[in-house]
């Protein structure tokens, strides 16, 4: 690192030892947790879960909501300390409640798939449009395609079935694989558009290169029923997830 841009990075670090903006405890703990890039500084961030948790926790104990749904993505992925999606849970509903924009929309994800708490996608769908007008375009995004995947999925009411698209294909545009599988679904089933197999793998192809286990294994079975082999698989994708 340039000796100017580790003078930046030190300033950073006392500033968030000291609680002062905006290079808080939840800008660095996300450094060190995901490897956000710090553009400004030129910065490519270092995976340390254990400083990352650290810089989290002391975030919360200053009363950052931001620093709290941090704190609950430690625990739902695992970074820094095992696996607990009944502690991942308490964290994003305290985010939330605190009206944090990402604790809400991960509050949604826990109630839609059952991350520590009982499954109620109904309960998921209104949390996610609390946020789907949020001003971060990938909150709004995700948000508008958890009510998509209600309304294809779980809805039951006529007519719901024709709002999923409008709502799932933004973000399938944007490169999100779970939209991008979803919207694979749709053509697959014939829900809510014409039923289209070539359509259907497109966009399971364009999920399986964003890395979607998924697709990979749906493209094949779409690939047996195409050729009369096999019949096409129900089960649904993970979509909502972190």
């Amino acid at each position: 690192m340039p000796r100017d841009q580790k003078k930046a990075f030190e300033l950073m670090h006392r500033a968030a030892e000291h609680g002062s903006p905006p290079f808080g405890c939840f800008t660095l703990g996300s450094y060190y947790l995901f490897g956000n890039d710090l553009d400004q500084f030129g910065l490519k961030g270092p995976i340390n879960y254990a400083e990352g948790l650290r810089l989290a926790r002391l975030g919360v104990e200053r009363g950052d909501a931001s620093c709290e749904w941090l704190l609950s993505m430690c625990y739902h992925k695992a970074l820094g300390v095992a696996k607990d999606d009944t502690e991942g849970f308490k964290w994003a509903e305290i985010s939330a409640n605190h009206g944090d924009a990402y604790g809400i929309l991960t509050l949604g994800i826990c109630y839609q798939n059952g991350y520590g708490v009982p499954r109620d996608f109904p309960k998921a769908f209104e949390l996610y449009k609390r946020v789907a007008n949020d001003t971060n375009e990938t909150i709004a995004l995700q948000a508008k395609m958890g009510m998509g995947e209600y309304y294809f999925e779980a809805s039951g009411q006529p007519g719901d079935i024709a709002k999923a698209r409008p709502l799932i294909q933004p973000a399938a545009d944007r490169g999100f694989a779970n939209a991008m599988n979803l919207m694979g679904r749709m053509y697959e089933l014939g829900k809510g558009v014409n039923k289209s197999m070539e359509m259907a793998k497109v966009w399971y192809s364009k999920a399986a290169k964003e890395g979607s286990d998924y697709a990979r294994t749906h493209l094949a079975k779409l690939g047996e029923a195409m050729s009369g082999s096999t019949a096409t698989d129900q089960a649904r994708p993970q979509s909502g997830d972190f």
